[in-house]
């Protein structure tokens, strides 16, 4: 935004030229900026830009059409993709959408370049058009880019010759530009450039780039059991951690800050590397935007998460977290990266351990503990923010299962959809009813008898219950490990509920005698904890009728 005249206070991204103001055919009086509201608005700048009369909103609509304003950003959205569809385009819908919202009539030329661009990689041309014309280039059938391009006009010119040759003329220049980078970089191979990455500033606390690739050599060990990656597969990630930050030297990143990790696989290509150091050096920073893919090799994931994490904490643990209007290191991306990352790679790794893992060697001072109760508040509200907005489960249901932990991101999405696809099911409200007595009774309490003792019971129902307790404690333990929980619903609702209730109908818990209470809340507290520690709080949900 910004203040078109020195003494007013009004920011905005444009001037204002006029207000248009109606309600039904009646103007409203508005002002703004000294300007005063009216039932005039304008036509296409390229066309004269007439003043027109308007006499409603259904007049507003017709009157801009006719005077070439497409007023729907719809409309042009869908009147630009048919024609890019037509010219087979290398889809980027992020650019398409940029520039449906920049013009008000499209209209189209086609251009095109030299073939000698053609050996630059083809994000390089990708990123060129996009960035500096924001223009799309074009395919042949077999999905290869060629040397031909899109530009989308704002209105209809009529020398479009000479507009084409403008475009081709600045489209040279850029790419001209982008082969000497590509030939100079390529001169220095990418591992000398590594080298000097010691003299780069990652950030001014946190140390240089250099300092980052030490930690991430450091935690790597601890990821290699996390993704169980063979010896030579772990020798590769040092080695793509080694070279992952060094394309950001070259003149090719400087100029295109978007090809980071891109080139750097190209580049360590060219030296001949591994294909799968290279994959991982591009993959390690995806995803980059809310729309980007996910790393595909073992090794890009890997690295990426390792990356994020080194990058959440660290900022953390320099007092950077994102505030309220602001995410200046972009943390709630990375951390969504993170999560992402996890759930589709089926990784099984714990928050706590790679937080004490990180913390322990990023520099800055803290307190630790306080630091891990606010990080794990950051990650637990992306976490719930992208499952429910994935996955659709009730809100109740996801607070019972973040309520037995989130330590282990896939972990909890495999409760959470478990129990979603049963939360029906008359042994799942069994369960339900189970977990919510005994806690109910034994909430308030902190302090329990280390282990139940049989022979303090006095009557037949707390002896049945300590039996149904005792005869299925193995079999949960063994499909928790398995993470079947369906099964484990079903066997806990099922052999439980019904002895249970017979427990409160008959027998007094809170009696005077203190063994005999205690070990009758430890009892509870037992059956309550066989499924609140490792699947879900039931407790916290909603009660429904048992049919």
């Amino acid at each position: 935004t910004m203040r078109w005249e020195a003494d007013s206070p009004l920011r905005f991204s444009r001037p204002i030229r006029w207000l248009l103001a109606l309600h039904g055919d009646n103007v409203m009086p508005l002002e703004l900026n000294n300007l005063k509201s009216s039932d005039i608005t304008y036509g296409h700048s390229l066309y004269g830009a007439p003043a027109l009369r308007v006499k409603n909103a259904q007049d507003f609509l017709k009157a801009l059409k006719k005077n070439k304003i497409m007023y729907d950003f719809n409309e042009r959205k869908a009147l630009i993709e048919k024609q890019l569809i037509k010219r087979s385009w290398h889809k980027n819908y992020q650019l398409l959408d940029e520039v449906s919202g920049l013009l008000e009539y499209p209209d189209f030329l086609e251009g095109n370049f030299m073939n000698k661009y053609l050996k630059l990689p083809k994000e390089v041309f990708i990123a060129s058009m996009s960035k500096n014309q924001r223009i799309f280039p074009l395919e042949d059938k077999q999905g290869n880019l060629t040397n031909k391009f899109l530009a989308v006009l704002n209105g209809v010119i009529k020398n479009k010759k000479r507009t084409a040759l403008h475009y081709q003329n600045v489209l040279d220049a850029k790419l001209k530009d982008a082969l000497f980078f590509y030939d100079e970089d390529s001169k220095t191979a990418i591992s000398k450039k590594a080298v000097l990455l010691k003299d780069m500033v990652f950030h001014k606390k946190l140390g240089s780039y250099q300092d980052k690739v030490e930690r991430l050599k450091k935690l790597s060990s601890y990821f290699k059991e996390v993704f169980a990656l063979t010896d030579k597969e772990y020798d590769d990630l040092l080695k793509a951690i080694s070279l992952c930050k060094a394309d950001l030297l070259t003149q090719m990143v400087g100029e295109f800050p978007s090809l980071q990790g891109v080139m750097g696989k190209y580049y360590a290509k060219a030296e001949g590397l591994d294909i799968e150091i290279c994959e991982a050096i591009e993959e390690h920073y995806k995803p980059r935007f809310a729309e980007d893919s996910l790393p595909k090799t073992k090794l890009g994931a890997c690295l990426a998460i390792m990356d994020k994490f080194d990058s959440v904490i660290c900022h953390f643990k320099a007092g950077n977290q994102p505030k309220t209007g602001g995410d200046m290191y972009a943390l709630r991306r990375q951390a969504i990266g993170i999560i992402n990352i996890i759930l589709d790679k089926n990784i099984h790794l714990s928050l706590s351990d790679v937080y004490d893992k990180v913390f322990d060697i990023a520099p800055c001072t803290a307190d630790k503990n306080v630091l891990k109760k606010e990080l794990m508040e950051f990650l637990k509200e992306r976490l719930i923010g992208m499952i429910e907005a994935q996955y659709k489960p009730r809100h109740d249901l996801t607070d019972a299962v973040v309520a037995s932990g989130f330590d282990d991101i896939y972990n909890f999405s495999l409760r959470l959809r478990a129990l979603s696809n049963i939360i029906d099911e008359n042994y799942f409200e069994c369960a339900r009813c189970v977990v919510e007595r005994t806690n109910n009774i034994t909430k308030s309490i902190s302090n329990f008898k280390d282990n139940i003792d049989a022979s303090l019971f006095e009557m037949q129902e707390e002896r049945a219950l300590f039996e149904s307790y005792k005869n299925i404690k193995d079999k949960v333990s063994v499909l928790i490990k398995e993470k079947d929980f369906k099964a484990v619903t079903k066997i806990y609702g099922e052999a439980l509920f019904t002895i249970t209730n017979t427990f409160f109908d008959k027998v007094m818990v809170n009696v005077e005698n203190q063994n005999l209470r205690n070990n009758r809340l430890k009892l509870l507290r037992d059956i309550n904890q066989l499924y609140t520690k490792d699947i879900a709080d039931l407790a916290k949900m909603e009660r429904r009728t048992i049919e």
